[in-house]
């Protein structure tokens, strides 16, 4: 096992791991959806850059959140395959 990754790997491990939670998460489907007409509403009303910058950290925090979520149900699921009300 390579111990230092190139850069280029790690971005396509990272890809590959966004395209893994929106394919298995139906949540992701949707946050993808609106994120693109956020996107698409931020081009149309043509957004200062703080604008920009504050829609950009918004999106990047529901994508993290998403993500993190998707990281821990796996880890669980790992651990106790089994249905637990408290999982």
């Amino acid at each position: 096992m390579n111990r230092n990754p190139s850069f280029l790997s790690s971005i396509h491990n990272a890809l590959a791991g966004i395209q893994y939670v929106i394919r298995t998460q139906r949540n992701a489907k949707i946050d993808l959806v609106i994120t693109l007409l956020v996107l698409i509403g931020a081009i149309f009303f043509h957004l200062n850059a703080f604008e920009w910058i504050a829609i950009l950290f918004a999106t990047g925090l529901v994508w993290t959140s998403e993500c993190l979520n998707t990281g821990i149900e796996k880890a669980t699921d790992l651990s106790s395959p089994e249905i637990h009300p408290l999982a």
